[in-house]
């Protein structure tokens, strides 16, 4: 994902011996590699990568400043070193003035990345340098949405005591606490339920993180979210439930768990289909006769 780029060399700030420091411009008034490359400039006029530089639209050149944002962006994560200190990392993020709003040609900035990553302490770095908290990539996704979905709860409780929104909605409709349930990640999911997310939220497929928790088999989290009362026969558009889902994928520990919850055994979809003839479908033996012994306790 990073790109090279001629503006940005990927050393340390600060000069050469015997040399004056060379002055480091703003993002909006570097030159573009096309503009370098016929030795003309870009117009220095107010605008934000990718609204292109006047000189660019005219002559059909494909605006490239984004190399260089991204490249600070790739500093803000190489500050996690063995070696690094808050107050390094501080030193370095300050010299480089176009980091914190800087995106890439996915919609994504420093803090996107570094949430992603897990690294909390360059994260609060940004947010104190006023990066946007809730800017959304080309997918609709947060930086909460980044860190909930990779598990990383300390940052997902750093940007959410800073009033990120915890209802975000990605081009899926997936909230925070849908990734984050969806990938397994109860960590996240205790911090965003304490923060008061909503456990019912449905994605644009009407999934709860309860039907994409089972889906993918996550026991502890599935355990969570009921224990938070999380609605056991949700349906989403096509009329699954999370039991149907657990079924589906034989998740045999988790059709378990919903059932001696008194999840519906019974429960039809759209296809016509019920939790025991999805696992006979799919070959799921073991989730065939857990449901089957519940259906005649229960039938």
């Amino acid at each position: 994902m990073p790109l090279t780029s001629p503006l940005d060399s990927g050393r340390p700030c600060h000069s050469h011996a015997g040399q004056a420091p060379k002055k480091r411009r703003r993002l909006n008034y570097d030159k573009c590699q096309d503009c370098r490359r016929d030795k003309k400039k870009c117009e220095p006029i107010e605008r934000i990568w990718p609204s292109k530089c006047q000189r660019c639209i005219e002559l059909g050149f494909k605006c490239s400043e984004n190399q260089r944002a991204t490249g600070l962006r790739r500093q803000a994560l190489n500050c996690k070193t063995e070696n690094a200190s808050p107050l390094s990392a501080q030193d370095r993020l300050l010299d480089k003035r176009g980091l914190v709003e800087s995106k890439d040609s996915s919609g994504r900035t420093a803090l996107s990345l570094v949430a992603e990553k897990g690294i909390e302490f360059v994260a609060r770095l940004l947010l104190d340098q006023h990066a946007v908290l809730d800017s959304k990539d080309i997918t609709g996704r947060t930086p909460l949405s980044w860190a909930a979905g990779e598990g990383h709860a300390a940052v997902v409780e750093l940007l959410l005591n800073r009033k990120a929104d915890i209802e975000s909605e990605d081009e899926d409709g997936q909230t925070p606490l849908s990734c984050a349930a969806g990938n397994g990640h109860k960590a996240a999911v205790q911090v965003l339920l304490a923060q008061r997310a909503n456990i019912e939220s449905k994605d644009l497929i009407g999934q709860t993180p309860l039907s994409w928790a089972a889906q993918q088999g996550h026991e502890s989290v599935v355990d969570l979210l009921l224990n938070n009362y999380a609605d056991i026969n949700s349906k989403d558009v096509t009329g699954q439930t999370p039991l149907s889902c657990a079924a589906m994928g034989g998740h045999t520990n988790v059709v378990d768990m919903l059932l001696t919850r008194h999840a519906n055994v019974d429960t039809m979809d759209i296809f016509g289909q019920t939790p025991l003839s999805w696992a006979v479908m799919r070959g799921h033996g073991d989730v065939l006769v857990l449901l089957g012994k519940y259906s005649a306790i229960r039938g």
